[in-house]
């Protein structure tokens, strides 16, 4: 299969924007952009001081917040009334992977959740369902899975 010239601008919005969403998934995300791939759009966390503040978690970088940079939520059906986005990157706590997940996967929007995948087997199993069901895809980041210690 010949892909090239094949690739689309992705839309991508981050819902929850702790530790690993600024460490991890937003430089991801601004080198992705920069080479054309994505646009991500928007950020969304519930506690505004995350949008400000600089988050220390145990992989180095030491960027600096760059969600000044996006459209800014503290609600997610707000964001989703705005923006566009074809992608919601999940990285939100464990307990909210399953229920968040399968509700936008429903949607119609492709899901990148953080891992753990859920809490509990019956939880991972509605999120492939609801992927199956809305053909949609669901992918469970493994961002710091092989870090050294």
């Amino acid at each position: 299969m010949n892909l090239k010239g094949a690739w689309k601008m992705l839309n991508v919005a981050i819902v929850g924007f702790g530790g690993i969403a600024q460490a991890a998934h937003m430089p991801a995300y601004k080198h992705l952009q920069e080479k054309g791939k994505v646009r991500l759009l928007a950020v969304c966390d519930i506690d505004p001081n995350r949008f400000t503040q600089k988050m220390e978690i145990n992989i180095g970088g030491g960027e600096e917040n760059a969600a000044a940079e996006v459209r800014r939520y503290t609600n997610l059906e707000t964001m989703l009334a705005n923006e566009t986005p074809e992608l919601v990157d999940i990285c939100l706590p464990t307990p909210f992977h399953a229920s968040v997940a399968s509700d936008l996967l429903r949607r119609g929007y492709h899901v990148l959740s953080e891992k753990p995948m859920a809490r509990t087997y019956a939880d991972c199993l509605e999120m492939i369902r609801a992927a199956r069901e809305s053909d949609r895809r669901l992918m469970i980041g493994q961002c710091l899975r092989f870090f050294p210690d």
